[in-house]
């Protein structure tokens, strides 16, 4: 397929008729979806999947998403009717979560922890769709939706955005609920921008060294100042005793991972 469609547009391209020497400026080759005994799909080995028959029992979205959640594009993987099963499970959970009790679903009610997943969410199915990690942009929407099943309440805006990054995956789906909840078709749609502000673990874990030595680590606020940072290690016992009658020299801060006083 590579040589006929480089062929062709060639000939196009003496005849003039196409300005490009090359048809595309870039070819990623997917993996082949094989049987479920590992081997390439033939009759004669009997090992072919019908998509006309998956679509029937389990639908087009579930299908789908299947497809992409199977593993890394470009990887050669067996069919399993098994994880077909589970996504269909997933589809079903989404559905579940949007109409078992519309009640559950008001305004302005999205705690801090579930705005910080979705801009997690944007995030990492935004970069994955543009690498072609589609395999963990679905493990990504898995995790929020096991997030939102466990809420009493359910933010409206925060679902639509989760319909909007859904929408690749599972089209047909993400239109219908998105279409109940009140808002415009996902296709007129713009892409949900993540906010970085709101993705910032309230506390992080950086090393402290003296000399070069690793002497333990400490828990500060996201965003703290050295002089903050410097004045904790101070105020901690156990690892004050490593400044006892040293003269510190210079101290060394690399951003959220590690700070090292050098000591004399």
């Amino acid at each position: 397929h590579l040589l006929y469609s480089r062929f062709w547009h060639h000939v196009l391209h003496d005849l003039g008729l196409v300005s490009t020497r090359e048809p595309f400026q870039k070819l990623f080759n997917q993996g082949m979806i094989q049987g479920e005994d590992g081997q390439k799909m033939s009759k004669s080995r009997g090992n072919v999947v019908n998509p006309d028959d998956v679509v029937g029992e389990f639908g087009a979205d579930s299908f789908r998403l299947y497809e992409m959640f199977m593993g890394p594009l470009e990887k050669s993987k067996p069919w399993s009717t098994t994880g077909l099963q589970g996504c269909y499970r997933f589809v079903q959970k989404v559905w579940k979560l949007f109409t078992e009790d519309p009640s559950r679903i008001q305004e302005n009610c999205a705690s801090d922890e579930t705005i910080k997943i979705l801009h997690q969410s944007i995030k990492k199915v935004t970069e994955d769709l543009s690498d072609l990690r589609f395999n963990t942009s679905v493990s990504q929407l898995m995790i929020f939706v096991n997030h939102l099943t466990k809420l009493e309440k359910l933010d409206k805006f925060v679902l639509h955005q989760f319909l909007l990054i859904l929408n690749p995956f599972a089209p047909h789906l993400s239109e219908e609920l998105n279409q109940m909840l009140g808002y415009k078709i996902i296709t007129n749609s713009d892409w949900p921008i993540y906010d970085k502000t709101k993705i910032l673990e309230d506390k992080i874990e950086i090393a402290i060294q003296f000399n070069g030595k690793t002497r333990g680590k400490i828990h500060i606020a996201n965003e703290e100042s050295q002089i903050g940072i410097e004045l904790s290690i101070k105020n901690d016992p156990k690892l004050s005793k490593y400044l006892y009658e040293k003269t510190i020299i210079k101290v060394i801060y690399i951003k959220n991972r590690i700070i090292n006083f050098v000591l004399r």
